[in-house]
């Protein structure tokens, strides 16, 4: 075994361990700090060791072997990384962030509520005042963590300042390829191309509701205009819906190590890889609805690209691609032939859910692009005040972005499998396609040049055609 596999080795099983630390925290809503900060250590023992920054500077200006050398590459940007985000100060901080997200209770009415439950509100009661209520019921949580968030943003930036960059985001973006302003442009041409459905929603809101128009009020009138009716999408026909599904593409769902599990978390779902290629968990919160199939299949879709990802750890799939590989098992339920035999909708159901699509694309976009914004915003100005913005930032900084990228790369590629096999519902060819061309390579190359080596197409150059 050379170095470099030993290294990836002990990285696989910290990695582990952390899964299994945080899937106990939030199926029982309790992290072990203790536990979580022994294998921070050791992570820190790996990866911030002087000699292995300068085995890895020296081998990557001599090693000529490709695959090597891209590991070298990345696991060069892992070593940066770690300085940051396993400082151990920024981690405490944010650990101590998510622990109070995973046991905070919202008050609604005077009751204790769980996260469904006050979605569920915000998406389907007629009430005003109850959404607004139940908007503001999160209030608490952010006035309980400002103070270790300011501080989290300020010490992420004076690290970020000693290897080079003037904000934390600025390096994040540089580390994942991106350039601010890339991105920015890219968000004004979304904003372009979805503004016409934009502003019927807008106008809808209006007419239906009130002139002054609050985020509660969209919510509410997305899920109204959007969504199907919730009792075609029962929450006990939820996992039979997706082995149905996984049949006809020729996949065996009893012989897939993928176990689904119902429980209180803060998220509608969340994919935990406790064991590589061995043993995934989907924890779900799940009520009825079409929503929480397509949580179910986006995270089921995390599942199976983890399990068809190569053995190296250094060469997983970055953020924005392995949400989009999320996202392309999403999609599945936009697709005409998966709502006609996967659900008992009448055919006037199914045209008017398609019809709205645009809308809650738009919709989706739009609160994905304002939050991010509003993120890089914090990292120039950490005093500023974010009561309209929720944890993620704090637990998962500069990642929101990943949801408006993933549906670009969901919709080049389903573009192309459209254009190469007709028919992707049940077709055993699209799924070989996303293991051969997708999964299995991992990050051998950045992952727009593989989309673009396999669609002939850039996901964030090809609006138009989306």
């Amino acid at each position: 075994m050379s170095w470099l596999e030993e290294l990836e080795s002990k990285l696989r099983q910290n990695e582990e361990e952390q899964s299994l630390i945080y899937y106990e925290g939030l199926k029982h809503r309790k992290l072990d700090s203790e536990q979580l900060e022994a294998k921070a250590t050791e992570w820190r023992e790996i990866l911030l060791d002087p000699d292995l920054w300068d085995r890895v500077e020296g081998e990557l200006k001599s090693e000529t072997h490709p695959v090597t050398h891209r590991k070298l590459e990345l696991l060069r940007k892992w070593i940066i990384m770690t300085r940051i985000n396993y400082n151990k100060e920024l981690f405490e901080l944010r650990h101590n962030i998510e622990k109070k997200v995973n046991t905070f209770r919202p008050i609604f009415k005077g009751k204790e509520l769980g996260y469904a439950e006050l979605r569920e509100i915000l998406r389907k009661d007629p009430d005003r005042n109850n959404r607004r209520e139940a908007h503001m019921a999160v209030k608490p949580l952010l006035e309980s963590i400002r103070g270790e968030a300011v501080e989290s943003i300020k010490l992420a930036n004076s690290l970020a300042r000693k290897e080079g960059f003037t904000t934390y985001a600025d390096l994040v973006l540089h580390m994942e390829g991106f350039t601010e302003n890339e991105l920015l442009d890219l968000f004004a041409k979304l904003k372009h191309y979805t503004n016409p459905a934009w502003q019927q929603l807008i106008e809808l809101t209006r007419d239906n509701i009130t002139t002054d128009i609050q985020p509660y009020d969209l919510t509410y009138m997305v899920y109204k205009l959007t969504h199907p009716p919730d009792h075609r999408f029962p929450r006990d026909k939820l996992l039979d819906s997706l082995k149905r599904t996984l049949k006809v593409f020729d996949l065996d769902p009893d012989t897939l190590p993928v176990k689904i599990e119902f429980c209180d978390i803060p998220y509608g779902g969340v994919c935990v890889v406790l064991k590589h290629h061995q043993d995934v968990r989907l924890l779900m919160n799940p009520r009825e609805g079409y929503t929480y199939y397509g949580i179910l299949f986006h995270e089921f879709g995390h599942a199976l690209h983890s399990l068809y990802s190569p053995d190296s750890i250094l060469l997983r799939d970055e953020g924005p691609f392995s949400e989009g590989m999320a996202d392309v098992w999403a999609g599945l339920l936009e697709e005409r032939s998966w709502l006609d035999k996967f659900t008992e909708m009448t055919p006037s159901e199914v045209e008017q859910f398609l019809t709205t699509r645009p809308i809650d694309r738009a919709y989706a976009f739009r609160f994905t692009i304002r939050h991010f914004v509003f993120e890089l915003q914090l990292y120039k100005n950490p005093d500023a005040k974010f009561e309209a913005i929720w944890d993620f930032s704090f637990t998962y900084p500069l990642y929101i972005k990943n949801y408006v990228l993933s549906r670009l790369i969901k919709e080049v590629t389903y573009k192309f499998m459209r254009e190469k096999y007709g028919e992707i519902v049940g077709n055993p060819y699209v799924v070989r396609f996303l293991i051969e061309n997708y999964y299995q390579p991992g990050n051998l190359i950045h992952w727009r040049d593989k989309i673009k080596s396999s669609t002939r197409s850039d996901p964030l150059t090809t609006l138009g055609d989306t």
